[in-house]
């Protein structure tokens, strides 16, 4: 394969009994760890001869065949055939990667987004430690506003074709370098959540302080009603993140992401038109019907 990197040690442990597969393979581990500490060992077999070194391996891949399913059984994946061990890595490999790496720095990012603008919120009120969201949807939120969308970008984005990728194996490197999962890229994401949840907190405290008031009362909104704006921007503002940073677009994904976001509003509305006038939360409940 051009451009992917080869090795002469890749049929070593062929053909060998499974007390030999096992220790020559975990021998090669320990002297591969000794230079290269970040290396991950494959072991690709057929039979229950390899069993031992499907399972001391990093990643074991089994083939289905005609000398039984042992391998196939003890392995982490299964092919019918070894030519597709090439797309098998190039491409499931890589994609996998990529979504995974991005899948999971997300959820640190949205969940960080949710929960620091109760921080922002403690230096105006003296960290009393007031919540400022309506507690009947917050529990909703990675549950219903902010999973659906990542989860469908984690199954089904493709950055490029299987075709492209098997024939520009040089792609591949961005898995084989660990170009997606540093602590600087993990890093970032955490510093965009900071951003943007400072952002959003202080524009809506501010902006509701200062121009919404309750004409009968003379109460401002600043309590309930700039939560439950904060919340509804950072759905909006998580959501849009995923179609951001998606390669794949369709009319179901953006369907999709456009319902999560317009489930808060409506499940906002039947919260409010239930709650009794007498609760706490009524002030929040006002704030679309005032």
């Amino acid at each position: 394969m051009s451009g992917f990197p080869q090795t002469k040690t890749r049929n070593r442990f062929s053909r060998e009994t499974p007390c030999i597969n096992f220790y020559s393979l975990f021998s090669f581990k320990s002297n591969l760890r000794k230079k290269k500490p970040n290396a991950t060992t494959l072991a690709i077999g057929d039979g229950a001869n390899d069993v031992n070194m499907i399972t001391a391996a990093h990643v074991g891949v089994g083939i289905r065949g005609v000398e039984g399913q042992q391998a196939a059984r003890a392995s982490d994946y299964v092919i019918g055939e070894f030519k597709f061990l090439r797309r098998l890595i190039l491409y499931y490999g890589r994609e996998s990667y990529r979504r995974n790496s991005n899948l999971i720095c997300y959820n640190f990012f949205k969940n960080m987004v949710l929960v620091l603008p109760q921080f922002w919120y403690g230096f105006l009120n003296g960290f009393s430690g007031q919540n400022i969201y309506n507690p009947f949807l917050y529990q909703l939120y990675n549950i219903i506003h902010a999973s659906i969308p990542i989860g469908v970008y984690g199954v089904l984005d493709k950055e490029y074709s299987g075709h492209f990728l098997m024939e520009n194996p040089s792609l591949y490197y961005l898995g084989l370098k660990n170009q997606l999962f540093t602590c600087l890229y993990f890093w970032k994401w955490i510093i965009f959540g900071v951003w943007q949840s400072f952002f959003l907190s202080f524009a809506t405290f501010y902006a509701m302080e200062m121009n919404f008031i309750d004409s009968n009362e003379g109460y401002n909104f600043i309590f309930w009603g700039s939560g439950m704006v904060i919340y509804g921007a950072v759905i909006v503002n998580t959501n849009l993140k995923v179609l951001i940073f998606s390669n794949t677009h369709s009319l179901s994904s953006v369907l999709i992401i456009l319902g999560s976001i317009l489930s808060f509003y409506w499940l906002y509305a039947i919260t409010s038109e239930y709650v009794v006038e007498t609760s706490d939360y009524h002030c929040s409940i006002r704030f679309f019907f005032f």
